[in-house]
């Protein structure tokens, strides 16, 4: 069943015109290695000029009096998509002892909702002001999203599918800077 259920699907091509890899799997390993390294020196380096230390493999923190503003990046468990969020920690509500993480944040978003109801604030009076906001949402997650357009229908059996190519995720990565520069600095200051 699922030989056939993937021959029906092995001529499909992506929706953007951009042709899925065939499936090697230590090919990507190595690739999303690779995206990984970029995805987390490029957020280093934007969050380095905001005052964020790495703190970890996934984890950046700067102290602001008796809180700590937490940056942290998760890849899903089920798929190549990344998640970035924000926190907000009082020092007090940290155990004795544990390292600085994310779940200790009782203000905690996501970048996705926080770009969201910056943007609800920034077009309120527009006449679009929702689809404006869902767009951003939108381009966002699309950004955090490394996995090939199409890869599970092609690969339907497997966990680790292809993932956009190295130079797509170039362009990703870089969108996601941006996206941290421009709305975490916000975020933090409003909270």
């Amino acid at each position: 069943m699922i030989v056939e259920y993937k021959k029906n699907f092995s001529e499909i091509t992506p929706k953007n015109g951009a042709e899925i890899k065939e499936f090697d799997r230590e090919a990507e390993k190595k690739d999303r290695r690779e995206i990984r390294k970029m995805l987390t020196t490029k957020m280093s380096e934007v969050l380095r000029n905001l005052g964020f230390k790495k703190a970890g493999y996934s984890l950046w923190s700067r102290k602001v009096g008796g809180l700590w503003h937490i940056v942290y990046l998760q890849r899903s468990q089920w798929s190549h998509q990344y998640y970035i969020e924000a926190g907000i920690c009082n020092e007090k509500d940290i155990p004795g002892g544990e390292k600085l993480d994310i779940v200790f944040c009782k203000k905690r978003q996501r970048i996705a909702d926080a770009a969201a109801s910056i943007e609800q604030d920034r077009t309120r009076e527009e006449e679009k002001a929702e689809e404006i906001v869902r767009e951003k949402m939108n381009a966002i997650n699309s950004a955090l999203d490394f996995e090939a357009t199409g890869a599970h229908e092609k690969y339907p059996e497997e966990y680790f599918v292809p993932s956009v190519s190295v130079k797509e995720a170039r362009d990703k990565v870089q969108k996601i800077k941006e996206t941290v520069g421009e709305y975490l600095p916000l975020w933090f200051t409003i909270q």
